[in-house]
């Protein structure tokens, strides 16, 4: 609607300015000189209006587009978690269901490099290190929407700045307590439980995914 208004428009005034000057110049041959000025009229509402709409619609559609973006990261997020969740229950499986940091060194697990901070939050990407077979991909240990960590190229090389998610390691974090928090997202606030279920608030209610 706004290309067929602007490339109306255009034509509409050059035609109308010829009219008018051809209107003054020789009145009796060639009349319509008001049909000329309101043609002119026509025209240049059009390119304003054209003008305006484009000048509008970024601004109209930029809310919506961010509000879009945001919701394909959360949902991202999500995913992300759950494929975390289900790469810990599997590593479990293999170790007599039990987490990595409650499973020995000399086992393949990290129980002596856990170091549980405050609210049992882990700093040490180790846990997730042992997990590369299960995770697959270290790009997941990020949330799409966080702009302060960066992906590692594999997870030889996997540090702190490369974990994205709060992870929880402790005596009470396994399949046992299977609504106890492994995982958490800062940026979005999805908790990863131990069951491998997703909670994210949303309107002042939880969901479970």
């Amino acid at each position: 609607m706004v290309g067929c208004i602007l490339f109306t428009g255009i034509p509409a005034v050059i035609c109308g300015h010829i009219a008018r000057r051809r209107a003054y110049s020789d009145p009796l041959r060639y009349g319509g000189a008001g049909l000329a000025l309101g043609g002119l009229i026509t025209g240049y509402i059009g390119i304003a209006m054209s003008v305006l709409s484009l000048l509008l619609l970024p601004a109209m559609l930029l809310p919506a587009l961010g509000t879009a973006k945001e919701r394909a990261q959360s949902i991202q997020c999500q995913n992300n978690l759950k494929s975390i969740g289900l790469s810990f229950k599997q590593w479990s499986l293999d170790n007599q269901d039990q987490f990595p940091w409650s499973v020995s060194v000399t086992n393949g697990g990290t129980m002596e490099l856990a170091v549980p901070g405050a609210d049992n939050i882990d700093p040490n990407p180790i846990h997730f290190e042992v997990l590369s077979n299960e995770l697959n991909t270290p790009k997941i240990l990020i949330c799409p929407a966080d702009k302060t960590k960066s992906a590692a190229y594999s997870f030889r090389r996997l540090q702190a700045a490369n974990v994205g998610y709060q992870l929880h390691s402790g005596s009470n974090v396994s399949d046992a307590f299977p609504n106890q928090t492994l995982a958490i997202c800062p940026i979005h606030g999805h908790i990863l439980a131990c069951d491998g279920s997703v909670q994210t608030k949303r309107r002042s209610r939880t969901r479970v995914y």
